[in-house]
C-alpha cells in the first residue's frame, strides 16, 4: 500500500488543454493526472496510465484502471471500474471516451447519476452531447436506489436534459424488472425549475359524483407568474373546467385566483343536499375564490384582498375533495397567505378589499366589504332575491389612534373611529360616522396596578333611503345623532415564588445532552374589571339599525379573574462555545407549562330586575369559566375548557383537546365539545335559547407501522342524535422513490375510496 501512494505522488502528469471558446473560467483549470505508472510515447503526443488512475479538474473527477490520452485531439480513453464526478453528475461505465476540449463523451455499458433529480440512467450506449444533456439506447431511468429499482422505465433510446425533460421511445413501466405497462412514447420531468406541461390526472370514485378524472396544464408564463387550467370530469355531473392564476411578482406581494364552471347534468331534487329552503333550478354552477397580498403604489400601504362568489349554497359541500375541491382550496390558502375562507356551511361568504397603513401612534384602514347570501341565491318561496336585506359596506374608513401619553400628563388616551356607507338592495341604506376616544390613567404601585378609563361615544347618522325599518325607527329624521358614555376600571396584581429544585445537571463530558429541572415559578395574578355603560336603548332604536353597534345595550357589570401560571426553568449540559468544545457549560430554557384560569361575572342590572321575574328569576351572577392548559413536555398537550352555571348546579358547555406527540413514532387526539345552556337572560337578544344541546366527539391519530407503513385514522362523531359524521382512515407506504396511498372515507352524505401511487420525479396516479 505504501509502496503503490509513493508511486502515484511520483508520476504526477498536468495534461494541457487547450480551452478554445470557453466561457467558463473552470474550462481553464488543466487537468492533473495521478497513477501508479505514467508512460509518454510518440515525443509525448499519447499519455498512457495504468493502475489506480485519477484524473481531476477543480470539482471534476474520473478513475479507472487504464486511461489514455491523445494530446492533440484533447482524447481521453477509459476502461476497466470507471467511476467519474463530472459537472455534478455521477457516471460509471466498463469503457468510457471523452473529448475533454468539447466536454462529451460516450460510455459503454455504463450508467449516469444526475444527482440534482436524483435520476439514474443505466444503458448499453450512453452518449454525453453537452454540458446537461445526454441520449442512450437500451437504457434503464429510474428514480430508485438499488440494483433492483422498485420501479423503472425501459426504453430503447431517449435523451434527457438536465432541468428540462427525459425523452423515452418505447418505455415498458417495470415493478421489480417485470414489465406492466406500455407507451410508443413518454416524456418524463428531469428539472428542478418550472416547467409547461400536462400534469398527472387525478382520478376518484364517488357516489355523489361517480367517476371522475381531473386532468390538468400548467402553463409557466413568466419568472412571477403561473396558469393552471383543469378539466375534471364527473361521469354523474358533467365536465367541470377550472382556472387557476398564481402570481408572485415580488417579496411583498402575492396571489392566487381560482374559478371553477360546471354544467350540472344533475338536478336539484335529485342531489343529497335538498329542502325547501336551498333551492337549486338552475344548472350553471361557478365557484370564483382568490387572495391577494400586497399594497397600493408604496409599499407603506398594505392591501388584502379576499373572493369567495359561489352559484348555490350545496357547491361547496358536493365538490369539497379533489384539486379543485374546497379542501384543497382552504388548505392552500392558509399555507400561502395565513387567512382561512368560510366553512363549506356557511351561508355568507365575505368578500374584502382593505387597504391600510400605520404610523407610530395611529393607523388607517380603508376597507369594501361585499357578503354573499347564499339564501337569496335560489328560488326558496321563503327568500325573494328582489327583497335582499343583506348589508354591505361600501366602503368602511378606520382611523384609529393607538394608546399612548397624552401631552406630557400622567393620562393615556386612544380612540377608534369609523365611517362607514351602508348599501343594501332592499331595507334603509345610509351612512355612519362613529367616534369613540378614551382617556385612562395608569396608577402603578408595588401592590398591583390600578386604571380606571372613561369613554365617549359619538355617532351620527345620514340615511339617504328608509325601507322597511322597524316601528321604532324616527322615519322622519334623516340626519339623527347619538352620544353615549362608558367608563371602566381596572385592577390587577401579580404575586409570586420560585421553588429550587434539588437536583442539577452533572457539567461534564459524561453527561452532556442532559437535562434537568432546576427551578420552577408559581405565579398568581388576580383580576377585578367593572365596565359602566347606561341606558339608553329606547332612544338609540329610533336610530337607524344597520348592525350591531346601532344598539349599545347597557351595562353594569363586575368581571373577576385568577390565573394561575407554573414555569419551569430547565439547565441542560451543552458545549461551551467558549472553549470550542473543550469543555462543558449549561444553558437555560423557560417554558410555560401550566396554566389554570377561572373567570367569572356580576351583572348589577340583572340583580336590580323587577320585571318578569315570576316567570325568570334574577341570576346576576354567570357561568363560570375555567380554562386549564398543560403542555409540560413537546409530546403531551392538553386544553379543556368548563363553564358551571351556579344555578343549574352542572356543566353548560365544555371543550376539552388532548393531544400526543412522539416524535416521528405516531400522535393522536381526542375531542370532546358539549354544550346545554338554558334562556338566563330573556330580554337580550344575544343568548342560546333552551334546546341547542350538543355532544361532538372527535378521534384521531397516526402511527408508523414496520418496514415505512402509517395508518392515520380520523372520527367525528353527534353523540346527542348518535350518529357518525366523518370517518376517515388513510394506510401508506413511503418508500425512497415512491409512495403508495389508500384512502376512505364515508360522511353523512358521501362514500368515496381512492388509491394513490406516486412515482418520484413521474408524479401521481390512481383512482
Amino acid at each position: 500500500m505504501l509502496r503503490t501512494l509513493f508511486l502515484a505522488c511520483l508520476f504526477l502528469v498536468t495534461l494541457p488543454l487547450n480551452t478554445r471558446g470557453a466561457t467558463d473560467p473552470a474550462e481553464n483549470i488543466p487537468w492533473n493526472l495521478y497513477a501508479d505508472r505514467i508512460q509518454t510515447l510518440d515525443g509525448g503526443e499519447i499519455t498512457e496510465a495504468r493502475g489506480n488512475v485519477f484524473l481531476f479538474q477543480g470539482d471534476n473527477q474520473l478513475q479507472a484502471d487504464y486511461a489514455k490520452y491523445y494530446k492533440s485531439t484533447q482524447w481521453l480513453y477509459l476502461e476497466g471500474n470507471i467511476t467519474a464526478k463530472w459537472d455534478g453528475d455521477f457516471l460509471e461505465a466498463e469503457s468510457a471516451e471523452f473529448d475533454l476540449g468539447n466536454r462529451v463523451g460516450w460510455l459503454t455499458n455504463g450508467q449516469v447519476f444526475i444527482e440534482a433529480n436524483h435520476v439514474y440512467v443505466k444503458g448499453e450506449k450512453i452518449h454525453k452531447t453537452g454540458d446537461n444533456t445526454y441520449t442512450f439506447t437500451q437504457a434503464t431511468v429510474t428514480s430508485c436506489d438499488g440494483t433492483r429499482p422498485a420501479w423503472s422505465l425501459k426504453t430503447s433510446s431517449g435523451d434527457v436534459t438536465i432541468d428540462g425533460y427525459a425523452r423515452l421511445w418505447n418505455p415498458r413501466l417495470q415493478i421489480k424488472g417485470q414489465p406492466v405497462l406500455y407507451a410508443p412514447y413518454m416524456v418524463m420531468p428531469v428539472k428542478t425549475k418550472r416547467q409547461s406541461g400536462f400534469l398527472l390526472p387525478q382520478l376518484e370514485v364517488s357516489k355523489q359524483l361517480g367517476t371522475h378524472i381531473n386532468l390538468p396544464y400548467y402553463q409557466v408564463i413568466d419568472e412571477e407568474s403561473d396558469l393552471t387550467l383543469y378539466e375534471n370530469y364527473m361521469s354523474k355531473r358533467g365536465l367541470m373546467q377550472g382556472i387557476e392564476f398564481r402570481s408572485t411578482p415580488d417579496l411583498d406581494t402575492k396571489m392566487l385566483v381560482r374559478f371553477d364552471w360546471l354544467k350540472d347534468h344533475q338536478a336539484y331534487e335529485d342531489g343529497e343536499y335538498t329542502s325547501d329552503v336551498w333551492q337549486r333550478p338552475h344548472q350553471d354552477r361557478y365557484w370564483l375564490r382568490g387572495k391577494f397580498d400586497g399594497y397600493l403604489l408604496s409599499p407603506q400601504w398594505t392591501t388584502k384582498l379576499d373572493l369567495d362568489l359561489v352559484s348555490d349554497y350545496q357547491y361547496l359541500r358536493e365538490f369539497n375533495d379533489g384539486l379543485s375541491g374546497f379542501d384543497q382550496s382552504r388548505k392552500d390558502f392558509l399555507q400561502e397567505f395565513g387567512r382561512d375562507i368560510d366553512d363549506d356551511d356557511d351561508y355568507l361568504r365575505e368578500n374584502i378589499l382593505a387597504v391600510s397603513r400605520s404610523w407610530a401612534n395611529m393607523g388607517l384602514e380603508f376597507r369594501l366589504e361585499y357578503t354573499q347570501n347564499l339564501y337569496y341565491f335560489n328560488d326558496s318561496t321563503d327568500y325573494d332575491s328582489a327583497k335582499n336585506p343583506t348589508l354591505q359596506r361600501l366602503p368602511e374608513i378606520n382611523f384609529n389612534v393607538y394608546k399612548h401619553q397624552l401631552a406630557s400628563t400622567m393620562f393615556e388616551w386612544e380612540a377608534t373611529s369609523q365611517y362607514t356607507y351602508f348599501w343594501r338592495e332592499y331595507g334603509t341604506k345610509g351612512s355612519r360616522l362613529d367616534i369613540h376616544p378614551h382617556i385612562s390613567l395608569p396608577l402603578r404601585t408595588q401592590y398591583g396596578t390600578i386604571i380606571p378609563k372613561v369613554g365617549w361615544r359619538e355617532t351620527l347618522y345620514a340615511v339617504d333611503r328608509f325601507e322597511n325599518t322597524g316601528s321604532t325607527v324616527d322615519t322622519t329624521d334623516k340626519y339623527p345623532v347619538r352620544g353615549l358614555p362608558d367608563a371602566s376600571v381596572e385592577l390587577s396584581t401579580n404575586l409570586f415564588r420560585i421553588y429550587s429544585l434539588p437536583d442539577l445537571p452533572v457539567n461534564d463530558k459524561d453527561h452532556l445532552g442532559e437535562s434537568v429541572w432546576s427551578k420552577i415559578k408559581h405565579s398568581v395574578t388576580p383580576e377585578i374589571e367593572y365596565s359602566w355603560i347606561p341606558n339608553t336603548l329606547q332612544d338609540q332604536k329610533k336610530n337607524p339599525q344597520f348592525d350591531s353597534d346601532d344598539a349599545i345595550y347597557p351595562e353594569s357589570n363586575l368581571t373577576y379573574s385568577l390565573v394561575n401560571l407554573l414555569t419551569r426553568k430547565r439547565m441542560t449540559v451543552v458545549n461551551d462555545p467558549a472553549t470550542q468544545g473543550n469543555s462543558t457549560t449549561t444553558k437555560a430554557d423557560y417554558l410555560d407549562f401550566l396554566r389554570f384560569k377561572l373567570e367569572q361575572s356580576y351583572d348589577f342590572r340583572e340583580a336590580a330586575r323587577t320585571e318578569d321575574t315570576d316567570l325568570y328569576p334574577t341570576r346576576p351572577f354567570s357561568d363560570i369559566e375555567a380554562e386549564l392548559t398543560i403542555f409540560p413536555r413537546k409530546y403531551l398537550s392538553l386544553t379543556s375548557t368548563s363553564w358551571y352555571s351556579p344555578y343549574l348546579n352542572r356543566i353548560t358547555e365544555h371543550e376539552h383537546t388532548a393531544r400526543i406527540f412522539l416524535d416521528d413514532l405516531a400522535s393522536a387526539y381526542c375531542g370532546l365539545d358539549f354544550v346545554d345552556r338554558e334562556q338566563e337572560y330573556p330580554y337580550k337578544t344575544n343568548y342560546l335559547g333552551t334546546g341547542d344541546r350538543s355532544r361532538i366527539l372527535t378521534l384521531g391519530g397516526d402511527v408508523a407501522l414496520p418496514r415505512n407503513w402509517f395508518l392515520a385514522v380520523d372520527y367525528k362523531a353527534d353523540l346527542e342524535d348518535g350518529q357518525d359524521l366523518d370517518r376517515k382512515m388513510t394506510l401508506t407506504y413511503k418508500h425512497q422513490c415512491f409512495t403508495f396511498e389508500c384512502f376512505l372515507s364515508k360522511t353523512d352524505t358521501d362514500e368515496k375510496i381512492a388509491v394513490m401511487i406516486t412515482l418520484y420525479n413521474l408524479g401521481s396516479m390512481g383512482g
